[in-house]
Order: C-alpha cells, then sequence, then structure tokens
C-alpha cells in the first residue's frame, strides 16, 4: 500500500504567484543608513532627488515610494525565510504541483545567498533555501522508505545558450514531444540532461557545490564576480519503479528514432543503387517506392505503438501513485538584473550579455503576469521560460523573491526603486 497523500489545504484559496520582498543588512564596509523601512507587509523606501525644478532652490527633496506584498523580510536569515514564505511552496509541491521560486535583484543584494546560503570564513554554514528544502523533502522521503529518493538536476542559461551544470558545462537543447512535454537533453547523442538521485542532504550538497562552481560569472558594473547567466536547480521526489518506466519511454523514443534512421539509410542506399543503373524508370519498375511506402509506414506504427505502450504505463503508475511523484520544486538564482545603460567601457560581448539578461528578466515578468491573470503563457519569448514552461501551467505555484539592499547610496536606491516596480508588476 502507497504511503497517504500530505495533508491538503484545499480550504484555503492559494494564490499561483506569490511576491515577497527580502532586505539585506546592511554590510561591512557599506556608508549610509538604512533606506528601506517595513511596515507589515508594506516596504517604504525613501528616495532623495534634487528638487530644482519643483522648489527652485536646488535643495535634496526626499520622496517616499510605498509597496505592497504579500510578505516582506528585513534582516531575517534563510531559516525564518525559508519558514515563513518558502515552505507553504514546498508543501504545494509535495501535493502533486510544480512549483519554483524565483530570486531576482540587483547585483549584490543577496539573490545567490538566498538560494545557495554561504560558506564563507567567519560566516558560518548558512543553509540556503534550495539546501533547506532538499531536507524538508529528504526528511519525508526517509519517513515513505527506501524505493523513494530526491532527483537533482541543475542547469544554467546565458544569452541563448543552454548548459549542463553538472556534466562540464556540456551544451543542451530544448525539445517539445508531441504531447507538449518539454524534454532537455544534451547537444550531441540526445540524452537528457543528468539527474542525481539523493536520499541525504550530505549528498545534495555536494552536487550543489559542484553545480555552483561551474556557474559563469563575470565583470558587471557593480562587482567582478557577478553571476551572468540564470542558475535553475530542479527537485524531483521519484521511486524505482518511476525511474524504470520513464527509462522505458527513453527507450522506446531512442529504438524508434534508431530504427527509423537504419530504415533510411538502407532505402536510400537500394535507391541510389537502382537509379544509378536504369534512371528513374528503373526504379518505379523494381516497386521499390511501393516498398518504401509499405516500410514507412509499418515502422512509423511499430514505433509509435512501442512509445506509446510506454507512455500509458508511466501515466497510469502517476495516475495511481503518490501525489508527490508528480510535483516538481524549481529555484532560480537569476542574472542581476542590472538595469544601467551599457557604457562604451563595456566590450561588445558585454553589452550583447546586459540585453540578453535583460530580455530574459523581461519574459519571465511576461510568464508570471500571464500566469497570475489567466492568460496566455509566452513561455517561447526566451530560452529561460521555455526551459520552465511546466512551472508555467494553470495549477503551477511560483514564489518571486525580490532582493534588495537598505543602502542610501543614489545609485543602489534607484535599483532598488527598480526591483520594486518589477515585483508590483509580477504581483
Amino acid at each position: 500500500m502507497r504511503p497517504a497523500a500530505p495533508p491538503g489545504i484545499a480550504s484555503k484559496k492559494v494564490a499561483n504567484v506569490t511576491v515577497i520582498i527580502r532586505v539585506r543588512p546592511l554590510l561591512p564596509g557599506e556608508a549610509g543608513q538604512p533606506v528601506a523601512h517595513a511596515r507589515g507587509q508594506t516596504i517604504a523606501l525613501r528616495v532623495n532627488t534634487v528638487g530644482a525644478s519643483a522648489t527652485g532652490t536646488g535643495k535634496p527633496v526626499s520622496k517616499e515610494h510605498k509597496y505592497t506584498f504579500a510578505r516582506v523580510h528585513v534582516d531575517e536569515d534563510n531559516v525564518e525565510v525559508y519558514a515563513q514564505s518558502v515552505a507553504p511552496v514546498v508543501m504545494q509541491m509535495r501535493q502533486g504541483r510544480s512549483c519554483a521560486a524565483f530570486a531576482y535583484g540587483y547585483t549584490g543584494t543577496g539573490k545567490s545567498v538566498s538560494i545557495y546560503g554561504s560558506k564563507q570564513a567567519g560566516d558560518g554554514n548558512r543553509l540556503g533555501l534550495a539546501e533547506l528544502a532538499a531536507h524538508e523533502l529528504l526528511s519525508y522521503v526517509d519517513e515513505l522508505g527506501e524505493e523513494y529518493s530526491v532527483r537533482v538536476s541543475m542547469c544554467e542559461v546565458a544569452g541563448k545558450e543552454c548548459r549542463d551544470l553538472l556534466d562540464n558545462n556540456a551544451p543542451l537543447k530544448i525539445r517539445m514531444a508531441k504531447d507538449g512535454a518539454v524534454h532537455v537533453r544534451k547537444e550531441d547523442g540526445g540524452e537528457f540532461i543528468t539527474r542525481k538521485y539523493v536520499r541525504t542532504l550530505g549528498e545534495f550538497e555536494a552536487i550543489l557545490k559542484a553545480g555552483v562552481s561551474s556557474r559563469k560569472v563575470g565583470s558587471s558594473t557593480v562587482h567582478d564576480l557577478s553571476s551572468r547567466s540564470h542558475a535553475i536547480i530542479e527537485l524531483e521526489i521519484v521511486t524505482r519503479e518511476m525511474v524504470f518506466l520513464e527509462s522505458a519511454v527513453d527507450t522506446a523514443q531512442d529504438n524508434y528514432a534508431k530504427m527509423a534512421n537504419a530504415r533510411d539509410d538502407g532505402l536510400r542506399k537500394r535507391y541510389n543503387d537502382e537509379f544509378a543503373v536504369g534512371g528513374q524508370a528503373a526504379v518505379e519498375a523494381s516497386g521499390l517506392l511501393q516498398e518504401m511506402e509499405a516500410a514507412l509506414g509499418a515502422a512509423h506504427a511499430e514505433g509509435t505503438a512501442a512509445i506509446e505502450g510506454a507512455r500509458e504505463a508511466l501515466a497510469l503508475y502517476l495516475k495511481e501513485g503518490l501525489p508527490v511523484v508528480r510535483g516538481r520544486l524549481a529555484f532560480i538564482d537569476m542574472a542581476g538584473n542590472d538595469w544601467e545603460q551599457a557604457t562604451d567601457s563595456q566590450t561588445k560581448e558585454a553589452r550583447v550579455e546586459h540585453a540578453a539578461i535583460n530580455s530574459s528578466l523581461l519574459a519571465v515578468k511576461e510568464c508570471l503576469r500571464a500566469v497570475s491573470t489567466k492568460a496566455r503563457v509566452p513561455y517561447r519569448n526566451s530560452v529561460l521560460t521555455h526551459l520552465l514552461q511546466r512551472h508555467f501551467a494553470k495549477d503551477s505555484r511560483m514564489l518571486m523573491i525580490a532582493t534588495l539592499t537598505p543602502s542610501d547610496d543614489d545609485r543602489l536606491v534607484r535599483q532598488s526603486v527598480n526591483t520594486l516596480n518589477y515585483a508590483r508588476l509580477v504581483s
């Protein structure tokens, strides 16, 4: 008998997209006083502007911008943020939904620390939100039994390229099956993105460390180790039987492709041989064209039947199994939303990279807004949103974590306003 599903919360309506704000503390060496203050679910940001046009004096004018979100976290650690804002999303994943948590903000505001934690000397071993979620899922897996494990994959999107962070940055291609499912496969050979299976937090942390170390970093307008890609880590609870049935589908698809290629090569050789001897007339007289047509039909029917049979077996298992094996949880550490215009000092490559990052950030915003308003989701607008198509489904649950610095530096305050405006559009 399968274990019972986790308790539901059907009586409480849950929004598809939830937006929270996280304001990190001032760091050592940062000057000034905090300009962001939380009041319940409202965050107030005081911005100083030159008021010559308004007052005729040219004296600084202070203006307060107010925004309201689901929750505002100020100077709270990852454990507190997880308990209040991320744990409910994890529960939704355990109920079989596709869930995602996006970390969005200006470079240096704590996106990566939020997702991956901090292992720097003197900072302690602070677990990130992804590790805290893995800990919860692994504890649940341990209760379920030895048949269950957590499957992990990691990739990054930089521009129009997608790479496997757990396989030496191997290039990946995003393909869509006839049933609409998105498959992420290696560019050479067609193998799936690398997927690891873990049952302990130590195993997960080792995978996370390997993936993060492979991520692309570069120079930005803020510092020289800015994340210049979007990193995605995805977790699923799986069983041995589920993995076996998924492998059967993959094998049936691969066998069909190999059979079709071998058949085509053989028929093409015979056609060329006949044509070389007597031209098209010889080909038609041999009956080869009729034979080719019959072979195409038979091979297609055989291959399709094998694929459909494997898919039906997997679908039946998922339908009758524990809901959790149908859920997925992704953490997306997005590249910095460095909205400052490109400068002449930047290289052409840096300007192209800058534009690509901002374009994909806008694509994410449009998809999240579409999910919130039940509109058609334009997930094909970027590689990142295409990759995350499943998470933009109508019954999915998504969390946007917008990160801010409290610094009163004018440039950083402008970036904080940009971040809050983006977050407000999403919510």
